[in-house]
């Protein structure tokens, strides 16, 4: 499946915490595992862009190349590249999830259900219920 390396990026902790969760399902866990390994390598490649993308515009912070110092005057462009690269698409293994797939499989969050929406397709319904204006 398709997905940005936006998305990647902000799934990556949530997949690293997934991969280490005992799962009865045989099949899922199977998935979540090709998953994840797909996803790590994708997320290697990005991470070596990144680093190169700030050593290229920055300089580690007091020798440590955990936090970086960019130029006032290069921040515009790194932060356009920056840019692009998130808007990358990339290729992961596997097709999203239904809800009722992972139920009872998973604890996940709100916040992870968010993140995750590239993942997991729920139980929405086809269309917004439509509102209308009643006078009193």
């Amino acid at each position: 499946m398709k997905i940005t390396l936006s998305q990647l990026n902000d799934s990556i902790q949530i997949l690293n915490r997934i991969k280490d969760e005992r799962i009865k399902s045989a099949k899922l866990s199977y998935q979540l595992g090709k998953l994840y390994r797909s996803a790590q390598a994708e997320f290697k490649e990005f991470i070596d862009v990144h680093m190169s993308l700030l050593r290229e515009y920055g300089t580690p912070h007091d020798g440590n190349e955990s936090q970086w110092d960019i130029p006032e005057e290069k921040l515009k462009e790194f932060n356009a590249k920056w840019s692009e690269l998130l808007s990358v698409e990339v290729e992961v293994w596997g097709t999203p999830f239904k809800v009722d797939e992972i139920e009872g499989q998973l604890e996940l969050t709100p916040a992870e259900f968010a993140i995750l929406e590239w993942l997991i397709i729920g139980d929405e319904p086809a269309e917004a219920p439509h509102l209308r204006a009643v006078s009193a």
